[in-house]
């Protein structure tokens, strides 16, 4: 696996290869998640990554889905606000909620 270099990269934050197969993934860490109850899909955010995969980390675990699915969700579920320090919508999702989604996985 390796991470991508420091500095501003939009398109992943790692890569992992084995063989023949190869993914690439967007890290986000939702630290208020305990905190909130919610995890917090910056819709954004997610929308400009070529990721593969979404690892999330969030309720002291690492939630790992894909991507698009998880975009998917995000931009459909019904509470969305302004959030973070660049005024982007994102989806306010009960860990709950998030985390009986037949594609999140825990790591």
């Amino acid at each position: 696996m390796q991470m991508v270099k420091d500095g501003y990269f939009p398109d992943y934050d790692l890569v992992a290869q084995k063989g023949d197969i190869r993914f690439t993934g967007e890290v986000k860490n939702d630290y208020r998640a305990s905190d909130t109850g919610n995890v917090c899909l910056e819709i954004q955010a997610l929308s400009h990554s070529k990721a593969s995969l979404l690892f999330l980390l969030a309720d002291n675990k690492v939630f790992f889905s894909p991507l698009q699915e998880t975009l998917s969700y995000a931009q459909n579920w019904p509470t969305q606000r302004v959030v973070g320090e660049h005024g982007e919508k994102a989806a306010l999702v009960p860990l709950e909620a998030y985390r009986s989604n037949s594609f999140v996985h825990i790591l």
